[in-house]
């Protein structure tokens, strides 16, 4: 049964040379969907519906098990996962990458338009030309247009930018070696030359050292688009390397110099933040949570993520009140089986903060959407302790059940901004490095 349904799912290993090291667990299948995923930029991989039968992984020492899913933490970000099979049993084959990771969506710099200006194209938008007409159909969203346009321009004057775009197309389709092809045949001058040098020399690993890192992300004399893009592949280049203090620090210099530096790029600069609150490297995560409190991109697609791990840093600081104000806008957000525990946990976080009010304000909104599930379990201690306080006795008796009620307590979290900098401040010479041994987590 379960080597039917890995055939299924047995996932494409990048091409060879691309693997600095491999390392294989066997699985066994214990319930639901399987599926083996990979998250670099946290150094996570992600089991579900699997279970280890043997020692985690050297690459990924740190196992984690909670309602069935198991997590591991990687030791690096340079990082492919994916499930395999052979005539003695199914496996997880883990690989450190030689390169910065190309094979997923949430960590690859986004394919957006330039101006044609800004690649020194004297044309305007829908194009006369055939690279500029496939520039602009990337404006648009139509890959499909834009891959013709593209080939057709390979015989034309612009065809350093049809090979960039094609490479970039290429790694999309997780082709690495056929991307890589294209990005060489790119003159290095001019500003289409620059942007294809950044990208080949991450996949080629030439400029994962610090002093080419350096020179490639230069980005005097670039039009401000591309700068800012070049800015998010030396971030995404410094995370991988294992540099994430230098990363969150150029991250927030950005966020709070440049509003719209992470425009159209929302999601990636989420995974980087998140990238950053799960370090092993503790001025690193405090940098990272002040990336985060600069709230320019706390809505997106990974915010139910990046919610809870800026949360979970909060608590570590000592900023219980802020991490719970965090939580309770993320409700919303939170699956209706896993309502009940977070919003306990955010009762738990506004007592710890000293809040009763509002940790009373959640239990109303978790009586009206829960029901008589929250009268038990550890939904009893916080009562007892509002009770103890007479909170409970003198709130409103009509339960709150609109949503706008419990994102409205979400405005704490600009309200505690400068208690949560002053408890990181605090918590800089407080804490140590977590240990990089072996370490199983109970559930």
């Amino acid at each position: 049964m379960l080597t039917a349904l890995a055939t299924m799912l047995l996932a494409v290993a990048p091409p060879t040379g691309f693997s600095q090291s491999v390392e294989r667990i066997a699985v066994r299948r214990t319930s639901g969907p399987v599926s083996v995923e990979a998250d670099p930029m946290t150094a996570r991989v992600v089991l579900h519906g699997l279970a280890l039968t043997e020692k985690p992984p050297r690459l990924c020492p740190v196992v984690t098990r909670k309602e069935g899913v198991i997590t591991l933490t990687c030791n690096t970000r340079r990082l492919w996962a994916g499930l395999q099979s052979d005539p003695r049993g199914t496996y997880v084959d883990v690989r450190q990458l030689t390169a910065v990771s190309w094979l997923d969506d949430a960590s690859r710099v986004p394919m957006r338009a330039w101006s044609l200006r800004s690649v020194l194209i004297p044309d305007v938008c829908p194009g006369t030309t055939a690279a500029a007409r496939g520039e602009c159909a990337l404006g648009k969203g139509d890959l499909g247009r834009a891959r013709e346009a593209w080939d057709m321009a390979l015989t034309g004057p612009d065809l350093g930018l049809a090979h960039l775009r094609l490479g970039d197309l290429a790694l999309v389709d997780g082709d690495v070696e056929l991307a890589l092809k294209h990005y060489s045949k790119v003159t290095s001058v001019g500003p289409v030359g620059r942007m294809a040098q950044a990208r080949a020399c991450e996949l080629s690993s030439s400029c994962l050292n610090p002093v080419e890192s350096e020179r490639v992300a230069n980005s005097e004399g670039l039009a401000l688009e591309l700068a800012r893009e070049l800015t998010l592949y030396t971030l995404r280049r410094e995370m991988a390397v294992g540099h994430d203090q230098a990363a969150m620090t150029l991250l927030l210099s950005k966020l709070e110099t440049d509003l719209s530096f992470c425009q159209g790029a929302v999601g990636f600069c989420q995974k980087l933040i998140e990238g950053g609150l799960a370090s092993t490297d503790v001025e690193a995560r405090l940098t990272a949570l002040s990336a985060f409190l600069t709230d320019k991109v706390r809505k997106g697609p990974y915010e139910l993520a990046l919610n809870e791990a800026a949360a979970a840093t909060a608590q570590e600081i000592g900023a219980p009140g802020f991490a719970a104000a965090i939580l309770a806008g993320n409700t919303p957000n939170v699956a209706h089986a896993h309502l009940a525990d977070h919003l306990l946990e955010v009762v738990r976080l506004y007592l710890a903060a000293r809040d009763p009010i509002r940790a009373a304000v959640v239990l109303e909104y978790a009586e009206g959407k829960l029901g008589a599930a929250s009268r038990s379990g550890g939904w009893v201690a916080v009562r007892r302790q509002l009770n103890r306080r007479g909170v409970v006795a003198a709130a409103p008796a009509a339960p709150i059940v609109d949503e706008v009620a419990m994102e409205q307590l979400s405005t704490q979290v600009s309200l505690s901004t400068e208690l949560a900098r002053a408890a990181a401040t605090h918590s800089r010479a407080a804490q140590n490095v977590p240990s990089s041994a072996p370490v199983e987590i109970a559930p």
